[in-house]
């Protein structure tokens, strides 16, 4: 029994390097023999679990000897149907599945997935054709179909989290690859010749990764990293287990570590393997914003998940509108696109490593405000805002629109309502005054339809919804915008509108806090700043700026210094771990993998899709922006030794 599966899991390994040789883009053989070696793990773990559990199966039925064609067909189509049941209702509808429309949606195509299933199965135990082909030719062709679309949907990462299995996929292939390679085997489609194939070929992947340069290794294991699949979770996880020195490195697999006997040696440690924090530039200087007066009155508006360009279209008309020469009108890189994170560095908190950290400590711009004799006041609608780094540190908060808010809710017209109604109250009282609004209608799940009206039941047009959201957002704001120059916000005042962060519609992902390409990070920014008299005056900022300089502008419109303990920096942590630190300089992008040991450069403005990774390219330009990026680190990474208490 145990060589029996041996020879089958050798069987599957050879499917699985024929799909991995025929599947790749641009083949790359180190890349091709990492990508077997690994996939080879799950394939032994599961083939040691089918053996162990023998006896359970036996007792259970659940063998080859016990199919029949009806349960083969029921079976495979029962489970493609309750994948497609799940894709249709939160995926492409764009539907909360805990709302009622979500459940009842789910209801509705799980119904029809399990009467088409039990229809079509029973037509299939009634097939002459497959009653001659047999149980297990049919089960055989049904598993690998199956391995195939789990292999498939594995490695599409804009739909793998809407696999039903996606936390076991890596186990999943594996048994579904084992499945199929047993019932060829059992047919006898498949023979010893089959295994010697296997053989031959697990050797020569085994002979290929171990006669790799070191930096060909570096290369294929960075390509399997960002290409994802299953074998990236293997790496992952086997990194993990051979990290000796318990600081989340490896020596082993090209996991960047230089000794694993001494924790203090990792990337960015006491120790720095890769000496980027030794070889750092001097940080670079604060904005100039000497020329900007102190004002007033400053209007904040936030809106969640905001970018104001999608499908070659422009999603923000009516602010556009707005827009005059004296104004300014660009873009923001957040610290992190995570809103908690995001808007607390706004307000002027210093880059922290965790939310607890985050949340916890007080507002610096808030805080100035107040003591500079400000009225603070904070619109909000979800209920996680009240905390000391958001509208905790506001001496008012309007949460009257809190238990409104929903996934499938439009509210951003009666927030909208709510501020004017405070702006119109306070007209002509004088005195200094900030406020922030928050809206976080354009975050999913996206409602294309306006305030006021339902939420249609079927909506397959998940990019489509979200441009409808995000125009009626802007065109609220930019209304908001209007009204508010017409009630003193055009004299000794300011008016600042920007995102937390972006959504994600390319590179494999969707929605955000995923990967650090400018589908998440390029976040749109208007400013109209006016002095005592009246006239415009357009901060000193370039058109891609970041939120340290964004901080550094409304601390100064309020009388404060710049913030302390912010740097040019960008974090992303998709929590699988592969965090992520990026830096722009001068149109050049660095987004550095410190688990994944790996880098992405791109020049941003010949490549503004960041498609063109340049890191083996353009060696001098890494080394440059490595160098930044050790600067901007330092504040940060200082926070990391040292929490907030």
């Amino acid at each position: 029994m145990p060589l029996g599966w041996a020879a089958t899991a050798v069987t599957a390994s050879l499917g699985q390097a024929v799909v991995l040789a025929l599947a790749s883009g641009g083949f790359d053989l180190g890349v091709w023999a990492l990508r077997t070696l690994l996939l080879l793990v799950p394939l032994l773990l599961v083939a040691t679990a089918m053996v162990v559990l023998w006896p359970l199966r036996t007792r259970l039925r659940a063998t080859g000897s016990h199919l029949s064609v009806r349960l083969v067909a029921t079976g495979s189509l029962l489970f493609l149907g309750a994948c497609l049941d799940l894709w249709l209702t939160s995926f492409e509808s764009s539907v909360a599945l805990r709302s009622s429309r979500g459940l009842l949606l789910l209801s509705l195509f799980g119904g029809g997935a399990v009467a088409v299933a039990a229809g079509l199965g029973w037509a299939a135990g009634r097939s002459p054709a497959l009653a001659r082909l047999g149980p297990e030719r049919v089960g055989a062709m049904a598993t690998l179909v199956l391995a195939l679309f789990s292999f498939v949907i594995g490695r599409h990462i804009e739909l793998a989290p809407f696999w039903p299995l996606r936390f076991a996929n890596v186990f999943l292939e594996a048994a579904l690859a084992l499945a199929a390679a047993a019932l060829l085997r059992r047919t006898q489609l498949v023979g010893p010749r089959t295994f010697v194939a296997g053989l031959v070929a697990l050797a020569g992947a085994s002979v290929i990764a171990a006669s790799l340069p070191a930096a060909a290794a570096h290369r294929a294991y960075a390509r399997i990293l960002l290409d994802g699949g299953s074998e990236r979770r293997v790496l992952i996880r086997l990194r993990s287990l051979l990290d000796f020195g318990g600081d989340g490195f490896s020596s082993w697999l090209d996991g960047g570590d230089c000794d694993d006997r001494d924790p203090r040696a990792r990337p960015l440690g006491e120790i720095d393997c890769e000496h980027i924090l030794e070889r750092a530039a001097p940080p670079s200087p604060p904005p100039k914003l000497a020329g900007l007066p102190q004002v007033s009155r400053v209007l904040v508006l936030t809106i969640d998940a905001w970018r104001c360009q999608l499908r070659g279209r422009e999603l923000c008309p009516s602010l556009d509108a707005l827009v005059e020469p004296a104004s300014y009108r660009g873009w923001q890189r957040p610290f992190m696109a995570q809103t908690a994170r995001s808007l607390a560095a706004l307000f002027g908190g210093p880059y922290q490593p965790d939310l607890v950290s985050t949340e916890a400590h007080p507002s610096f711009t808030i805080a100035r405000a107040r003591a500079a004799g400000y009225r603070t006041k904070a619109f909000y609608t979800l209920r996680g805002f009240a905390v000391p780094a958001l509208a905790g540190g506001f001496e008012e908060r309007d949460t009257s629109l809190v238990e409104r808010y929903t996934d499938d809710s439009v509210v951003s017209g009666a927030l909208a309502a709510r501020i004017l109604e405070d702006l119109q109250a306070r007209q002509g009282s004088g005195g200094r005054s900030l406020l922030w609004a928050h809206f976080m209608d354009p975050h999913a799940m996206y409602v294309p339809t306006d305030e006021g009206q339902p939420v249609p039941w079927l909506v397959f047009d998940r990019r489509g919804s979200y441009i409808a959201e995000v125009r009626r957002v802007e065109a609220t704001v930019a209304r908001l915008v209007q009204a508010a120059r017409r009630l003193g916000y055009d004299r000794d005042a300011a008016i600042v509108i920007t995102g937390d962060h972006g959504e994600s519609f390319s590179h494999g992902r969707i929605y955000h806090s995923l990967s650090s390409y400018d589908d998440e990070l390029k976040v749109p920014l208007y400013a109209w700043v006016y002095d005592a008299e009246g006239r415009l005056v357009k901060p000193d900022l370039p058109l891609r700026t970041d939120e340290r300089a964004l901080a550094g502008l409304l601390a100064h419109l309020v009388g404060a210094p710049p913030p302390p303990g912010q740097s040019a920096l960008t974090v992303t942590d998709p929590m699988d771990g592969d965090l992520q630190y990026v830096l722009v300089d001068d149109g050049w992008k660095i987004i550095y993998h410190l688990q994944g040991h790996f880098d992405e450069l791109y020049h941003l403005e010949s490549d503004p899709d960041e498609e063109h990774n340049l890191a083996d390219e353009r060696p001098d330009q890494l080394a440059r922006l490595r160098r930044r990026l050790g600067a901007e680190l330092k504040p940060y990474l200082h926070a990391v030794a040292t929490p907030t208490p």
